[in-house]
């Protein structure tokens, strides 16, 4: 990482010192805080400390490795940790490059309040005799107690409401279940009571039962009836157009052969004529609707 050596403005050394507790961040997981590493006051020890232990423990273990690999073959397996160590720093790489990345998310919006905060420290170390920054912190944390006081006498109240509502809920709640008991003995009460009128709505519902199959019946019979009728009256339309048929060819006939006896081709046979006919006027009279049923056919009268 480049860290620029220029320390001889104020923000300069701010960035200094914010690159180097990058640096250790990111290359050995070591975190210090670059306020106290600022202030270089008993604080700042107490990081120093930090960077100091890591060093000796990595010199403590690369003699350690130094001294147990004199005389020992290369082994990949020695220099690795165990499988429980490696799957737990693996989780912490990933734990730790999460809030990394919130972090650096929000770096954009803590970079100004950073910046104010770092500059009110820098001058309250410049000004140690003086006592505006000190009186300034008083204020701050008067505001602060001031706000918590009126928060907290706002959550007396709400705490205060609350508890008033949960009574008068408790109150609807226990007369709701009074009410409740109450209509259940009733209905109980009420279940074990024969209506009076239950007799009479059973004959009734008896006698509804027995007029519904006689409606039922009626219905059906009805229908068949019905049927019927129209097979009737279909097979007697069909009788009366063969009568028709019939007498038209036997008018027809008849026409013919007065044709032919006027024009002197055959003789009459007035008894022959006599009997086509009633045998035409029998056929016609077999049903209800046929042509002059009961009356004797008239004789056909020779031409003159």
């Amino acid at each position: 990482a480049d860290i620029s050596d220029n320390i001889d403005e104020e923000e300069d050394r701010g960035n200094f010192m914010k690159a180097v507790t990058q640096l250790f961040a990111t290359k050995a997981r070591l975190k210090l805080n670059p306020l106290k590493m600022y202030q270089a006051n008993e604080g700042a020890v107490k990081e120093m400390l930090k960077i100091a232990t890591m060093l000796n423990k990595a010199m403590n273990t690369s003699t350690s490795e130094e001294e147990d690999s004199s005389g020992v073959e290369f082994n990949l397996s020695s220099k690795l940790y165990n499988l429980k160590q490696a799957r737990q720093l693996a989780s912490e790489i990933t734990e730790t490059g999460a809030k990394l990345y919130d972090q650096l998310g929000k770096e954009k919006d803590l970079r100004e309040s950073r910046g104010k905060a770092l500059e009110f420290l820098d001058s309250i170390s410049r000004n140690l005799d003086s006592n505006t920054e000190q009186e300034y912190i008083e204020k701050c944390i008067r505001e602060i107690i001031t706000s918590h006081k009126d928060n907290l006498v706002q959550m007396e109240k709400m705490v205060e409401n609350l508890k008033s509502d949960e009574m008068i809920l408790e109150q609807k709640i226990k007369r709701k279940t009074d009410e409740l008991e109450r209509a259940e003995k009733r209905l109980k009460s009420i279940e074990n009571v024969r209506p009076a009128f239950m007799d009479e709505y059973e004959q009734l519902e008896r006698e509804l039962e027995r007029l519904y199959m006689l409606y039922v019946e009626g219905i059906r019979n009805l229908d068949y009836l019905e049927n019927e009728l129209d097979e009737y009256n279909t097979k007697e339309l069909e009788k009366k157009a063969d009568s028709e048929k019939k007498l038209e060819e036997w008018r027809n006939k008849l026409q013919e052969e007065e044709l032919r006896v006027l024009k002197g081709e055959v003789d009459i046979d007035e008894a022959a004529v006599d009997e086509q006919a009633l045998k035409a006027v029998d056929e016609m009279g077999e049903t209800k609707t046929g042509f002059n049923k009961g009356k004797a056919p008239a004789k056909a009268s020779a031409p003159e």
